[in-house]
């Protein structure tokens, strides 16, 4: 049987007994039968009475009711939405679509399938949900932020469970399930608390509750990756893994109370990556693969994991609830993202440029200084539709600073859409769809389809014994027609494959340099690939998925791209390793 990679972790006992000094430390596998295929999870999210969602690959959403002895999945009907992010609450559970909708989902099994749209936002898209004790926020394309619940209760005066306008240019809300404040950023990059403030949790450097929301000083949003809100204390996560808290000593992990965000001790010498929690229970996942854990009356200490995570090569994930606690498989393709942002910030390879209008080089004391600012075309190209000539006539005649071209190349290369009233602006200008349609991984599936764009080509050979990879430029083409007889070519992106593979630069680096007068590299393929798993190999690079047609012998062709790994040398090993041996699982599971 299987070996189950989902692990639950119960409190049993009422959050206030200090007795329980073994609070999560036991955590138990979930039976292979009862999920089914583990590997194909995505997410887990914990509704009221630990009834959870289960969100998987390939769009699915599953129901579970977990006080039946042998609970079967409710299916969710999906339709055509595709599933982009789920928050569950006490009384709320929603669905973030990619088209920008938002649904309710149903917290009873007799309900489960059903989906009630919300739709009251004058047909306007959402791009991100968020969750509170007894509120949900709901923040728009245009940085318009609205909350139903209490706090629109509130704000309206009576009683409606319909959303209302609470504030405008927003960029981002930070909730949690079992609180009654929140943070939320501006597009002036500034830091916001409202809500209860009984021990000091919004970091305004009093326990006073404002009236409207109030600025946290000394933050800059740029700065703040995450903000974990629970019932009487707040922990935010800096980009670079500094771990910050305020509140209640009882719950804050620093020991004493704080009125504003002061850094944890225990924690300064770890990299957080992602924090979350219930009530007064706090979780922090590091860059080790550790998960650290506070409760009531006590400091952060190391959660004990299964075996099969205590190394980073398997990275790990956690969804919480008030009483539950999970801990899976990472499943979201985060590699590709990682690698297009490794491109644009390191700025290497590039083959063309957008110039602009500096009015003031300090430095250099010039006035209407131009700066060129390095892209790579094809990727520029494509996920706009536009040609570079026409982006660089456009930005030219409007005057578009570095710092705003910077924003819109950021979604460019991976999606980040920080302050959207620039991307907006630049979005129109431009004349390209606000929100976009499609979000980087579909862009490059596309991109995986489309031939004529495809600038580079392998030459992969078929002789065994002298397995011998060759790459070449377009140039050479006619030299390619000669060489037929014994290699298989292969159309790629030159782009992608230096985005994806450190060995795939190095070549590259060697062709431009090259005195060779046509320009040809070579090199041996010790791993004896065949040109099957190569064009798989290639394939994940566009997809980030690894799909091996059952028609060729799936036991070699594992073996083969598990020797690619080191071959080729990729960004991402780990995350194409731990991609291998789920999918090898899931085809001895079929089996």
């Amino acid at each position: 049987m299987e070996q189950s990679s989902i692990f639950i972790g119960r409190n049993t006992k009422p959050v206030f007994d200090k007795s329980c000094s073994k609070y999560y430390q036991k955590l138990t596998p979930i039976p292979t039968t009862l999920i089914g295929n583990q590997n194909q999870v995505i997410k887990i999210v914990i509704g009221s009475k630990n009834n959870f969602y289960l969100w998987k690959e390939q769009n699915q959403l599953e129901f579970y009711e977990t006080n039946q002895t042998n609970p079967k999945p409710q299916k969710c009907q999906l339709g055509n939405e595709q599933i982009k992010d789920i928050k569950s609450g006490v009384q709320s559970h929603l669905m973030l679509t990619k088209s920008g909708r938002v649904f309710s989902l149903s917290n009873k099994k007799s309900d489960s399938e059903k989906m009630k749209s919300i739709d009251f936002f004058n047909d306007q898209k959402i791009q991100a949900i968020e969750i509170i004790r007894w509120s949900n926020f709901f923040l728009c394309w245009d940085g318009s932020l609205y909350v139903n619940g209490k706090i629109a209760t509130k704000k309206n005066k009576k009683s409606t469970n319909r959303p209302v306008l609470f504030q405008r240019n927003i960029s981002r809300v930070f909730g949690g399930i079992g609180s009654d404040h929140f943070f939320m950023t501006n597009t002036k990059n500034e830091l916001y608390s409202f809500g209860k403030n009984n021990f000091g949790e919004l970091s305004t450097g009093s326990h006073f509750k404002p009236k409207k929301p109030k600025r946290v000083q000394n933050w800059n949003s740029n700065e703040i990756f995450q903000v974990h809100c629970g019932s009487f204390h707040s922990v935010l996560v800096t980009k670079k893994g500094k771990t910050y808290s305020c509140g209640s000593g009882d719950c804050n992990g620093i020991g004493k109370t704080e009125y504003i965000f002061k850094e944890i001790p225990l924690l300064k010498n770890k990299k957080a990556l992602r924090v979350t929690g219930g009530n007064q229970m706090t979780f922090l996942l590091t860059s080790e693969n550790e998960i650290f854990f506070w409760r009531m009356k006590k400091l952060p200490e190391k959660l004990i994991l299964p075996k099969m995570y205590h190394n980073s090569m398997t990275p790990i994930d956690f969804s919480c609830g008030t009483t539950s606690l999970f801990v899976y498989p990472n499943n979201q393709n985060s590699d590709l993202f990682q690698d297009q942002r490794n491109m644009f910030e390191s700025k290497k390879y590039c083959d063309s440029e957008l110039k602009i209008r500096s009015f003031w080089d300090v430095k250099n004391e010039k006035e209407n200084h131009i700066e060129t600012i390095p892209i790579h075309k094809l990727i520029v190209e494509f996920r706009t539709g536009l040609k570079i000539d026409f982006i660089q006539k456009m930005i030219s005649q409007k005057d578009f600073c570095k710092k705003e071209i910077n924003l819109f190349l950021e979604w460019i290369y991976y999606d980040k859409l920080e302050n959207i009233p620039i991307i907006k602006k630049i979005f129109n200008y431009l004349t390209i769809n606000f929100p976009p349609k499609n979000t980087l991984e579909d862009d490059f599936k596309k991109l995986y389809l489309d031939e004529s764009s495809k600038d580079f080509y392998i030459l992969a050979s078929n002789n065994d014994q002298e397995n011998i990879i060759e790459m070449k430029d377009e140039k050479d083409q006619d030299d390619v027609e000669k060489n037929e007889i014994h290699f298989v070519k292969i159309p790629v992106h030159k782009y992608i494959l230096l985005s994806r593979s450190q060995l795939f630069r190095e070549m590259f680096s060697y062709l431009q340099n090259s005195t060779n007068e046509h320009n040809i590299d070579q090199i041996k393929d010790y791993t004896n690939k065949s040109k099957e798993s190569l064009e798989i190999l290639i394939k994940y690079f566009y997809t980030n998925t690894i799909e091996i047609n059952e028609k060729f012998n799936t036991e070699k062709i594992i073996e083969e791209l598990k020797d690619s790994v080191e071959y080729y040398r990729l960004n991402q090993t780990s995350n194409f390793t731990l991609k291998l041996n789920r999918f090898q699982k899931s085809r001895s599971l079929m089996n």
